[in-house]
């Protein structure tokens, strides 16, 4: 159970790195002027967390395709309560 919810949180980590770090705006601003829905991936926690977890879950025991949708459904609920938050609680930033 812990090895599934280190699994689940690292997927999760890597979709909001990926979405949201600001060293990683050259990367996402470079991917997205050569793949044309690369742009839409960034900007979509779902769908991010779906090939997070598809990528993470290649390297663990667990069934692959189970941790992208786990990955997916977890990356977009963390990733909308910290929009939530932002927005409630520090709505000035």
């Amino acid at each position: 159970m812990a090895s599934l919810l280190l699994t689940l949180l690292s997927s999760t980590g890597l979709c909001l790195i990926l979405k949201h770090s600001s060293l990683l705006e050259g990367f996402r601003v470079y991917i997205s002027s050569k793949i044309t829905k690369a742009q839409e991936l960034f900007n979509c926690s779902l769908c991010l967390g779906f090939w997070t977890g598809l990528a993470i879950g290649a390297t663990s025991e667990f069934n692959m395709l189970k941790i992208g949708l786990a990955s997916a459904v977890c990356s977009w609920l963390v990733d909308h309560t910290i929009l939530l938050m932002r927005k409630l609680i520090w709505p000035d930033t």
